[in-house]
């Protein structure tokens, strides 16, 4: 039996993770919550999670599973083959991609209850799902600069923002895009990039963010991490700080 809601039968959310042991429990445990809600609205959808661990020398494989997601440990260091390798282990939970929604997000980061129903919603009417990000309020405190000129972007119903902390895409779009590169950083603008140029609309969903960590030394280079540090580093005398670069025509 089909949800006549949606056109999704099956939720993968793909978390890549390196040295993460810290939070990767807590990660996983965000997206169960948020599964929750899926069986309460969207009762015939499943949901998975799978933990790509790349290249862990930790405990991060082990913490995973005893949170509750599949894993799959690989050794390539490098974020954009992690989360290939998730969708392509998500692809194997189904035969219709095209009723396959891949979610993805990442092992510092907590999502709210209301995430995967807002993707779901989302897949609605769209192929592509693109959140916003959020510190704690103690972090936002420590880095004005930063929220200042995230909140400047946020605005207009177009967010224009791409994190694969918040990101969703149906499976069959993710297939005729060719899927996540294995790109040390901006993995995920790339694949939107190739989405929207390949004609996917995506829906830009400020309504639940994603509450990430603020750490300044990051897993991945040219991330989150570095624009934070920039922000705390130079706020006194900087009015912006450099963030992920606009896809074309945004």
């Amino acid at each position: 039996m089909r949800d006549v809601d949606v056109d999704v039968d099956v939720v993968v959310v793909v978390i890549p993770a390196r040295d993460e042991q810290d939070g990767v429990a807590a990660a996983v445990g965000a997206v169960l919550t948020s599964a929750v809600a899926v069986a309460v609205l969207h009762p015939v959808v499943r949901v998975e999670v799978v933990v790509v661990a790349d290249g862990c020398r930790d405990a991060t494989a082990s913490l995973a599973r005893s949170a509750g997601a599949e894993v799959v440990e690989i050794d390539a260091a490098n974020v954009g083959a992690a989360r290939r390798v998730g969708c392509e282990w998500a692809f194997g939970r189904t035969s219709a991609p095209d009723r396959l929604w891949i979610a993805t997000t990442d092992a510092d980061s907590a999502v709210p209850a209301g995430w995967l129903p807002a993707q779901l919603e989302a897949s609605r009417c769209a192929d592509v799902f693109l959140g916003t990000i959020g510190l704690t309020e103690v972090d936002r405190g420590l880095h004005p600069r930063w929220g200042a000129d995230y909140a400047v972007r946020a605005d207009g119903g177009s967010h224009g923002h791409v994190h694969g902390a918040s990101l969703g895409v149906r499976g069959s779009a993710y297939l005729e895009a060719g899927g996540f590169r294995d790109l040390p950083a901006h993995e995920d603008a790339d694949l939107v990039g190739r989405l929207v140029a390949q004609g996917a609309a995506p829906v830009w969903d400020d309504r639940v963010p994603v509450t990430t960590s603020a750490r300044h030394v990051s897993r991945v280079p040219e991330g989150v991490g570095a624009d934070l540090a920039a922000s705390l580093v130079t706020s006194a005398d900087r009015g912006s700080v450099c963030m992920k670069p606009a896809l074309p025509g945004m």
